[in-house]
């Protein structure tokens, strides 16, 4: 590791020479420190180095930055005071060359009885600086008359850093005693803590609801955003103060709270000598070597209010021991910390929140005690989980009445005690997406996905489409398994209360549970009433898994997508040929349920169930979360979807546009390829006309085919207008040659009019909890079976090649150079 050489020059004179900043002499001190040091770890090397007794003094470092003008060496002061300074000092070194030497000033000062006399009297406003690595509070102060002292004659611009708070904006003039720090706290601050650290949620006010938090209503929860933490000293009290005699907290846990991170920021450590419910005693951690640090605290029943009683010798030391975490850094404050974090985005790692704790405190806590801090937060944020599940049918029921149509179902197990009984599954749809689907086109793309909170569990999602190719939620479960009785149980209900049309198509993976329920007649999702079809995805995924070979996996993706059964033979005989195993494989699989060009005009040429994976992508962060606060999140995502959906197409009908983009998309491709046809009549009467293609592509290699068009019957050879129900190129060339107009064959789904009719629906605010209306339902319980075990939960599923996107670089192998393997897999090579 690169290593740097630095002069260190201590308690000399600074004066301003011609060639900038210069020593007087002083004693000198070599040493040598890594290049990517830390600034704690630097100025802990210094302290040792100069036998500084940290408890009693602290060190201000200059750097003598030498700079090139006019071919003549100039020096400037530079404070250092963080890791940033400090990397910039480093690197200048580095760039030098190997045998650059550095040079800095060191004045060691003593914590003088200034400093010390902010033990007494609370209203002392000099600030703790922002680098918290400085092992003893400078005051503004301090560093104004080193800045005049290092400045001296020089120019005004030698000035070194005066670290500032972020209340300060940049030009304003503050003068001593008056620069107050942001410290980022709330004064609301008011969370009773039992001794066991378990904290309860504050109460919110009367009317919450009417304005949900941004996890309910932020589609888009990709990514953790950063928020100002809440943790909180007294309202009347600042950071930079001492504790005194007589001072009032308004409960036990403000009191505990803020003595915890007075003590991390100042590091100091303490120990707890008592704890019950009207008392809290510590003592400084360092009473063995002669700390005499104590502080009591008592319920004053006077001001009923926790009341500092005793209050002996204040902190004059360093707890040294603390070199990456801190002793009284507990989960519960970094629960309080990283709250608004939370709140924000539930599904945050555990890495970016040891992050924004490293940045803040300047601590490296342990990943584990951050997931521990995390699952308080939650419950923190969005309540106990075992009570989430009794709060449910309320809530629920709260739903149904505001939002009139709003459905829901459950199934639970009885106990052996009365009144109670143990979760199973729960069903819910909303009145809004009931009506909303009336007005999609007839396709429904259903996936599940794993809980990943405190208990195990599945959502199931159904999800509809609109003209524009947008999905439209629909119904919401969560059952305890996916399988043949739970995925019977959510496809009748979406029979019973969301949709009796016919024909509907039902897309799908090829899970065996949805199998097996689609093809019960029972649950009405049988032929003619719906049409069972698969995710080709998934499909070729299954195969890749048994055959490993990606080119046969495109090829076979490729074949599933052909519209036209000449096309669809065409690349079906190049599949097979590829293995004969292939076709066998495959031939399991009724024709129609993966081949588009056999599908019968059902699926309207949605091939996957992206849209279903894109809903359980917005839905990631509510799989973390108590039950209730997820039904709350399915319920704010879809009004805001509503709103954003609803204002996008009122502009659309603004701009005077009659169908979808989407749909415009299309229309606008297929008529320029309409110029160029040729046509010939057969029957004016019937609108029997047989086009022939212009040749088009590369080298016009494409192009040149027959197709047949039926007008009268809304059919050509094509298949696309029985896919689609859209005018394909050929049907619009036949309309212009009848002088027919094509508009005709734009199925109803795609009129901005009927776009306009799905969002309509209005979602209603549902009131305050206070007052939702009584419900009769036995006392809920979740069930400890599906308690999740110890460990970190999983929250991403296992990638596989259908994550590949087809943009990034295919697999080759290095010895055949064929797609789809590698060397060490390779099956052209005889192994023995």
């Amino acid at each position: 590791m690169e290593e740097i050489g630095i002069m260190c020059y201590i308690n000399g004179e600074l004066r301003t020479g011609s060639n900038g900043l210069e020593y007087d002499s002083g004693p000198v001190k070599c040493i040598r420190v890594p290049k990517r040091i830390k600034y704690a770890e630097f100025h802990a090397r210094l302290c040792k180095s100069l036998k500084v007794d940290r408890r009693r003094e602290y060190l201000t470092i200059i750097c003598r930055c030498p700079s090139t003008i006019n071919n003549s060496t100039h020096y400037s002061p530079v404070a250092v005071a963080d890791d940033e300074d400090l990397y910039s000092m480093l690197q200048h070194a580095s760039a030098q060359g190997p045998g650059f030497i550095l040079e800095i000033y060191l004045h060691r000062h003593a914590l003088h009885d200034e400093s010390l006399s902010r033990v007494q009297s609370h209203n002392t406003l000099d600030p703790i600086p922002e680098n918290i690595f400085m092992e003893s509070p400078t005051s503004r102060r301090q560093y104004d008359q080193l800045s005049s002292h290092v400045a001296g004659e020089a120019s005004a611009s030698l000035r070194p850093y005066s670290p500032i708070t972020d209340s300060e904006a940049p030009g304003e003039d503050i003068g001593d005693g008056e620069d107050i720090p942001d410290l980022n706290v709330d004064p609301h601050f008011n969370i009773e803590v039992d001794d066991d650290d378990i904290i309860e949620a504050p109460e919110e006010d009367l009317f919450a609801e009417y304005v949900p938090n941004p996890f309910y209503t932020d589609v888009n929860i990709a990514g953790a955003r950063a928020v100002n933490p809440v943790i909180v000293p007294n309202a009347q009290w600042e950071l930079h103060n001492e504790f005194y005699n007589g001072m009032l907290f308004s409960t036990k846990a403000e009191l505990k709270n803020t003595i915890k991170y007075w003590h991390i920021m100042n590091h100091v450590a303490f120990v707890v000598v008592e704890s019950k419910k009207d008392t809290w005693d510590i003592r400084c951690k360092l009473h063995e070597q002669g700390c005499k640090w104590r502080l009591r605290g008592h319920f004053s029943k006077k001001f009923e209010k926790f009341q500092i009683t005793k209050l002996d010798v204040a902190h004059s030391c360093v707890y040294s021991g603390m070199t990456q975490d801190h002793y009284n850094l507990d989960k519960g404050i970094i629960a309080e910390y990283i709250k608004n974090t939370i709140n924000e985005d539930p599904t945050t790692p555990g890495a970016v929140l040891l992050t924004m704790i490293k940045d803040h405190f300047h601590y490296s806590p342990s990943l584990s005690k951050i997931f521990k801090a995390k699952k308080k937060a939650i419950n923190l944020v969005f309540g106990n989980w075992e009570e989430s599940y009794n709060e449910l049918p309320r809530y629920l029921n709260a739903l149904c009445v505001t939002n009139p149509g709003t459905r829901f179902e459950w199934k639970v197990n009885p106990t052996n005690h009365p009144g109670q009984v143990i979760f199973q599954r729960v069903f819910w749809t909303f009145g809004p997406s009931i009506e909303a689907f009336h007005h999609c086109r007839p396709v429904l793309q259903i996936d599940g996905t794993f809980l990943c909170g405190k208990y195990t569990g599945k959502l199931l999602v159904a999800t509809g489409v609109d003209g524009n190719n947008s999905l439209v939620p629909v119904a919401f479960a969560v059952v305890e398994e996916e399988n043949t009785d739970s995925w019977g149980w959510f496809l009748s209900l979406i029979r019973m209360h969301v949709t009796q049309r016919v024909g509907i198509c039902l897309i799908s993976d090829r899970h065996a549970g949805i199998i097996a329920a689609a093809s019960d007649p029972r649950n009405g999702w049988t032929e003619p009433y719906g049409y069972h079809r698969f995710c080709v995805r998934h499909i070729a995924s299954n195969f890749h898994k048994t055959h490993k070979n990606m080119k046969a996996k495109n090829l076979l993706i490729h074949t599933a997508s052909q519209t036209q059964k000449r096309k669809f033979d065409k690349y079906f005989k190049k599949f097979v040929q590829l293995d004969s195993e292939y076709a066998a494989w495959i031939g399991r699989i009724p024709l129609e349920q993966w081949a588009l060009a056999h599908d019968g005009g059902h699926r309207f040429d949605f091939m996957t169930t992206n849209l279903g994976e894109c809903m359980n992508n917005v839905l990631k962060g509510a799989r973390q979360v108590p039950i209730t606060a997820l039904v709350r999140l399915t319920f704010y995502r879809c009004v805001k979807y509503f709103v954003e959906h609803r204002a996008y197409i009122n502009a659309q009908l603004g701009a005077g546009n009659q169908y979808t983009t989407d749909t415009i998309e299309k229309i606008q491709n297929w008529a320029e390829r309409a110029g160029g046809h040729e046509l010939r009549q057969f029957h004016t009467g019937l609108g029997i006309i047989e086009i022939k293609t212009q040749f088009r592509g590369w080298q016009a290699r494409k192009g040149g085919n027959q197709h047949t068009v039926r007008l009268n019957e809304r059919t050509c050879t094509c298949n696309k207008p029985q896919q689609y129900i859209l005018p394909c190129s050929h049907v619009i060339a036949a309309c212009a040659s009848m002088h027919l107009n094509y508009t005709d064959f734009i199925g109803e789904w795609y009129k901005l009019r009927n776009q306009e009719l799905v969002y309509t629906p209005q979602f209603n605010p549902v009131m305050h909890d206070d007052y939702w209306p009584e419900f009769q339902f036995p006392h809920v319980v979740p069930d400890m079976s599906k308690l999740r075990k110890k460990g970190r939960p999983k929250t991403h599923r296992f990638h596989n090649e259908m994550d590949i996107t087809e943009s990034s670089r295919q697999l080759r192998c290095g010895l055949c150079r064929q797609e789809g393997h590698n060397r060490k897999n390779c099956p052209n090579i005889t192994r023995y």
